[in-house]
């Protein structure tokens, strides 16, 4: 597998990137918090590459990206009123969302009863969702080596293995390599009250002041 770089991020680059997932490739591209890597949820196999190309364990599972809350109906069952009010309040942005996954999401993207899913405050990358539709998306490094926002370190690490690279976005913000990564937040809102289980750009005590405001 050879990699083709997209320097610039664009409507031609969207077009390219939707066409390489939907043939089943994965993509590589910054998001609103690290690289990630990702390939269509629905298309197991292209699922399966991404688990290799980071040496990851299958146990566990790839989050999703959506570019709406109604793709939700695609990926989840009863919706609790908390995970309405952690999305109105936090989404599009750094907050992935444990929740019940539905029973048509193959194992694996998510081989247990749940499924982790996320809209990226990312417009580029919102609009490459909305035309190949959700995205099982990890982080694009190997496993046990630390996220990055760094174009070098992606290619370096993962380039060799994937489809396409998108180099630079159209969001407004800039990714300094020098800059720390910070991976989003994961609540899990089957419990009650949500569980913060990985802290990132949103807190714990953001997140439990919401849930207070019920």
């Amino acid at each position: 597998m050879s990699c083709q770089t997209i320097l610039t991020s664009n409507k031609q680059s969207i077009s390219i990137a939707a066409s390489a997932l939907k043939l089943g490739g994965t993509v590589a591209f910054p998001t609103d918090t690290v690289y990630g890597v990702g390939a269509i949820f629905s298309f197991p196999n292209s699922v399966d590459q991404l688990y290799k190309i980071k040496s990851r364990p299958y146990d566990k599972a790839i989050p999703v990206l959506v570019s709406s809350v109604s793709q939700l109906d695609l990926l989840a069952k009863n919706i609790s009123t908390t995970t309405k009010l952690l999305i109105q309040h936090f989404w599009p942005g750094a907050l992935t969302i444990v929740i019940h996954k539905h029973p048509s999401v193959n194992n694996v993207v998510a081989p247990d009863s749940t499924i982790a899913v996320r809209m990226p405050n990312h417009l580029w990358l919102l609009n490459l969702i909305e035309a190949s539709g959700p995205l099982a998306v990890t982080s694009a490094n190997k496993s046990k080596k630390p996220a990055t926002n760094s174009y070098k370190t992606v290619h370096d690490s993962i380039g060799n293995n994937i489809d396409l690279l998108v180099k630079t976005t159209c969001h407004t913000t800039l990714f300094d390599p020098n800059t720390p990564s910070l991976a989003s937040t994961i609540v899990d809102c089957t419990k009650k009250p949500p569980v913060v289980l990985r802290e990132g750009p949103i807190s714990k005590s953001e997140i439990m002041k919401t849930y207070n405001s019920l």
